[in-house]
């Protein structure tokens, strides 16, 4: 609810400061839906209207329009006039295309799992194009593993085993079903900490972190190896791990849990899941 207060906020926000203004989104957004009615190309009206893209993606491309707000569009620069069925270098078709921002748009997800995916607002009946609130991602695996408060000195190969534990320590806690390969001493570890059980807390936010220099690392009594103490980090945000357990109950293998496919909402500056298009 809070989440959905503040962006209520910040709609109150757009409308008082331009009372005469027809589109929350600006007249350049007015502008380039009228260009699409009146029949000119999806890519090249977007770049119009909105400058270069700040992502290319296989399925779609990004537009800023605006503080907190972008535009995704289906990403057919290479072949403009593709044929429905026709497949494209990368493999992917109009109607793949067109999915990622139907599937992104799904009220019944957003609804089922609020804070974890990015909020979407308008889009085009053919899901052509939809606007959706900005997320910046994070560059790096570490980025994110800083940003969730791990402080020992970091290896990239150690955060994919990490990510999968603890994705498999939620999945057996979820099932039911024993603790083993890892998951066992990482519950050994959660027990020590006091952190058993946070996750069902949803709605309690990770407390904003200030900038100051890494601390140094203190390793605990137990001695745990790198990959635990990661998952630890994953486990200890209850926003962090409210995406884990979505990922489980939506079969999002643990792979998309990272760095760059994580970022943190304009809005509610709360941790979300991008780019649902990966998994389908």
């Amino acid at each position: 609810m809070k989440s959905m207060k503040l962006i209520m906020e910040a709609f109150r926000k757009h409308i008082n400061e331009d009372v005469e203004s027809a589109s929350f989104f600006g007249n350049n957004f007015i502008d380039f839906k009228e260009d699409l009615l009146a029949g000119d190309p999806i890519v090249q009206t977007a770049v119009k209207h909105f400058g270069q893209p700040i992502g290319i993606g296989s399925t779609r491309i990004v537009f800023n329009i605006s503080e907190d707000f972008i535009l995704k569009i289906i990403n057919i620069a290479g072949n403009p006039t593709a044929a429905p069925g026709e497949i494209d270098a990368k493999g992917f078709d109009i109607s793949n295309k067109t999915k990622s921002n139907e599937y992104e748009k799904d009220l019944t997800i957003q609804q089922n799992f609020p804070d974890v995916f990015p909020r979407t607002f308008e889009s085009a009946d053919d899901n052509t194009w939809l606007v959706a609130e900005k997320v910046k991602p994070f560059k790096d695996h570490e980025a994110l593993l800083r940003y969730l408060d791990f402080h020992g000195p970091f290896d990239r190969k150690d955060y994919i085993p990490s990510r999968e534990l603890a994705y498999r320590f939620v999945k057996e806690e979820m099932e039911g079903t024993p603790h083993g390969n890892g998951t066992e001493q990482l519950m050994e570890s959660t027990i020590n900490l006091g952190l058993r059980n946070t996750d069902d807390d949803t709605s309690i936010r990770a407390a904003p972190r200030p900038q100051q220099p890494p601390q140094r690392f203190v390793a605990p009594m137990y001695l745990q190896p790198e990959k635990i103490q990661m998952a630890h980090a994953m486990l200890k945000n209850p926003e962090m791990k409210k995406i884990i357990r979505a990922a489980v109950l939506m079969d999002i293998p643990p792979r998309e849990l990272k760095g760059a496919n994580i970022g943190i909402s304009n809005i509610t500056n709360k941790l979300v899941m991008l780019d649902m298009s990966l998994w389908d």
